[in-house]
């Protein structure tokens, strides 16, 4: 995990309940690298163990993408050939006007299927 995603899934945890099952000193540690208290600077457990946390933390807490929300909602949902829903974007989110399609339609699919579903729809 590098720098750049260790801070992003540290953010993710700080915003979850699981934060609330850390052992307190790892949980100080890890707000004040975050800058969420007066105090930083001071760590009780050192880097390594508070990055092999947040580490296997989001192992075990992945983002879930549009098409794992859809299909929660709709299981039955058909798939196309590549395991993608045939649904297009811009059918379906109102976010997305018509001038932005690319018209190669299998890779606009894939990229908005594949990436992280909204907040709302991650914790389902």
């Amino acid at each position: 995990m590098d720098a750049k995603e260790f801070f992003s899934e540290a953010g993710r945890l700080c915003g979850s309940d699981d934060v609330m099952d850390m052992d307190e000193e790892m949980k100080e540690d890890l707000w004040a690298l975050l800058g969420l208290r007066a105090d930083e600077g001071r760590f009780k457990n050192g880097y390594d163990e508070l990055i092999d946390y947040v580490e296997k933390w989001s192992k075990d807490h992945p983002l879930r993408t549009r098409q794992e929300a859809l299909l929660k909602r709709f299981p039955y949902q058909r798939l196309d050939a590549d395991g993608l829903s045939p649904i297009c974007p811009r059918d379906f989110d109102t976010r997305i006007k018509r001038d932005r399609c690319d018209y190669d339609c299998h890779k606009c699919r894939k990229k908005y299927w594949t990436s992280p579903a909204d907040e709302e729809d991650q914790d389902e």
